[in-house]
Parts: C-alpha cells; sequence; structure tokens
C-alpha cells in the first residue's frame, strides 16, 4: 500500500526532489519506490514551471525565447525539407542496389525509404515475396562492393541527421529525430542480414526482410495509434493536471477554491479550462484581474497551447451544470420575451407627412 507521504498540498510543496529520491532509494517495494520517483519528478516539474511562468515578468528574457522559438522553426523547416530530398536522392541510390544485388533484405529498406516519400502498404508484399523465395528455393543474393558502400552511405546519412535533429527540442525536429534513428536500425539490420544471407545462408536475407518489415509495420501501428489519440482530444495525465493545480495554488491568496481543472489534447500541446471561486464581494475589476493574469500564466507554460479561466462565487452547483438551463430559467426567457413583444408598439407615420 501506498503510504500517505503528503497529508496536505502544502507538504508536499515544501518538500525537496533530493528528500523523495533519498526515500525512493531506501525502499524495498518497488510500488513504492516507484511513487517516490513519481513525486521526486513531479516536484522537479513544478520548479520548472515555475520558472517558465517567470517569464512573464522578464520581457526581455521572453523577447529572446521568442526569438529562439522562431529561429528553431526556421531551422526546423529547412531540415524537413533537406530530409525530404535526402530520402528521395537514398530511395534512388537504394533502388540501384537492389536491382545490382538481388537481396530481400536491402529491398525491405528500399521500401522503407520509399514509405519516408510516399506511403506503405507495399511492404505486405515484400514479405509475401520473401515468403515465396525460401518456400520456392530461389534465394540468390549478390551483394558486390558498390550495394555495399551504398547502404552504408545510407546508415552513415541517417545517423548524421539523427544526430542533428535530437540536440532541438522543437517537436517536430524530435519526430524527425525518432524516425532517422529507426532508419539507422532498419538500415543497420538490412546490411547484416544481406551480408549473412551471402556468406552463411542463404535464407537468412529473406528472414531477415521479413524480420525487418515485421518491425517497421509494428513502429506505424505504434505510432498511429499515438497520433490518433492525440488528435482525439485525449485527456492530459494526472501529473499534467497536478500541475496545473499547483500553478492555481501558487497564483493568488484570493482564490478560495479551485473548483474544476481540465485539460486536452491539442496537437502536442493542451487546451485548458479551469474553474476558480472568489469572494463575491471581490469587485469586478479585481476579479478580472486575477483571472487574466491567470490565464497569461498557463498560457506561457510551454505545454499549454490555450488556456479558459472561469470566476465563479459559490461551490453550490455541479461543474457539470454550469451552461445547462434549468426549467425556471426557460420559464424566465419566455415571460421576458413576451413582454417584450408586448411592449414593442410599432408607429406609422401618417399619410403625406412620411419621413424618407
Amino acid at each position: 500500500m501506498v503510504p500517505n507521504l503528503c497529508k496536505n498540498v502544502e507538504s508536499l510543496i515544501t518538500t525537496t526532489p533530493a528528500f523523495m529520491e533519498r526515500a525512493a532509494k531506501v525502499q524495498s517495494n518497488r510500488q513504492v519506490r516507484q511513487y517516490y520517483w513519481q513525486q521526486a519528478e513531479l516536484l522537479r516539474n513544478f520548479e520548472k514551471d515555475q520558472a517558465d511562468m517567470c517569464l512573464i515578468h522578464r520581457k526581455s528574457t521572453s523577447c529572446k525565447e521568442k526569438l529562439d522559438e522562431k529561429s528553431q522553426a526556421c531551422i526546423a523547416e529547412r531540415l524537413a525539407l533537406a530530409t525530404l530530398l535526402l530520402n528521395v536522392s537514398l530511395l534512388v541510390l537504394k533502388g540501384i542496389a537492389v536491382y545490382e544485388s538481388g537481396s530481400y533484405a536491402v529491398l525491405s529498406n528500399v521500401v522503407d525509404s520509399a514509405v519516408d516519400v510516399t506511403s506503405g502498404l507495399i511492404i505486405w508484399w515484400v514479405i509475401f515475396k520473401s515468403l515465396e523465395a525460401i518456400i520456392s528455393q530461389t534465394v540468390k543474393t549478390y551483394l558486390e562492393k558498390r550495394t555495399l558502400l551504398i547502404m552504408i552511405l545510407t546508415v552513415l546519412t541517417k545517423f548524421t541527421k539523427w544526430t542533428i535533429c535530437k540536440r532541438f527540442s522543437d517537436a517536430n525536429l524530435q519526430i524527425l529525430a525518432k524516425d532517422h534513428f529507426n532508419d539507422c536500425i532498419s538500415n543497420f539490420f538490412g546490411i547484416l542480414f544481406a551480408i549473412l544471407g551471402q556468406h552463411l545462408w542463404n535464407y537468412l536475407d529473406p528472414l531477415g526482410a521479413i524480420l525487418i518489415s515485421a518491425h517497421l509495420l509494428c513502429t506505424w501501428i505504434r505510432t498511429a495509434s499515438e497520433q490518433v489519440s492525440i488528435i482525439s482530444g485525449k485527456t492530459a495525465s494526472p501529473f499534467i493536471v497536478s500541475r496545473l493545480i499547483k500553478v492555481c495554488l501558487d497564483h493568488e491568496p484570493s482564490l478560495k477554491h479551485i473548483e474544476t481543472v481540465l485539460a486536452y489534447h491539442y496537437g502536442l500541446k493542451y487546451l485548458v479550462e479551469v474553474h476558480v471561486v472568489l469572494d463575491e464581494q471581490l469587485c469586478l475589476k479585481k476579479a478580472h484581474d486575477i483571472s487574466e493574469s491567470l490565464q497569461r500564466k498557463m498560457e506561457n507554460l510551454p505545454y499549454v497551447e490555450r488556456a479558459f479561466v472561469h470566476v465563479d462565487y459559490n461551490l453550490n452547483h455541479k461543474p457539470d451544470d454550469e451552461h445547462n438551463i434549468t426549467l425556471a430559467m426557460r420559464l424566465q426567457m419566455q415571460n421576458a420575451g413576451r413582454s417584450w413583444k408586448r411592449d414593442l408598439k410599432v408607429t406609422r407615420a401618417p399619410k403625406g407627412n412620411a419621413e424618407l
């Protein structure tokens, strides 16, 4: 059973990540140890969020950050274009390598490059042809020096692009880095199975093609499932919600309650909706300033795309009923409409004196 280490929010906030890490190291139970590590990571994220929100009060630093983001966006665009051109070039070169070698393992890597430019359903054809070659015993691989040189050049190119992209924090470049790393792995094993198939056992070449193709299919399915959940507006993890609650707690002493904190995926970032409770005697100007500054704080966080702050004065209702029209409200609106129509009098100007 996980211990209740922090009885209230204040004790969690005053606890340091180093304390949690030391506590995790002395625990023998795996679940308890994991709990302490998670709390240490959460506290470290609290500190990071506090540093990000301080950028609001440092305009010069904020401008510098914006310039850095723009420069990274330009670099991301150029690297994406360079990646496309290199993928097309490597596709042509590896097509020549397949034509000269007849290797199914190399062919699976050509399909991988074709996927980078077009689509990947053709990979099923590679698996079928590999199985057909094994069954019919028609495996013939001729791996020449030029073919090997093309494949080694492909691995080196992908490795270079991976090392460049992984140095940037831009989300698009991180995706490119992950793609280049997977290409390095698949191309390396393509070369390995082609060499082993030529010198040890011919059937290692088509078997390697099947394994590489299966790996690519699993990677695509896993990536597609992750992206579909994000595109469909997946709810943020409890750790993200906890970080947002911490921002609200530290914002303003006038905040009496935090009623609701909701966060949903909007691409790679989150849409955030916060309902807070203020004193009903608080003036409108003060309430507006509190909610607007809280909104700006949240939107300054790197993982928040847009934030909405709703201000209320009591907790005597369900959050789901906030915008629902009750029967009494509907009758009141209907009575107001009839009263408005009854009081509206249409006057007509006398004939001959009509004003244009």
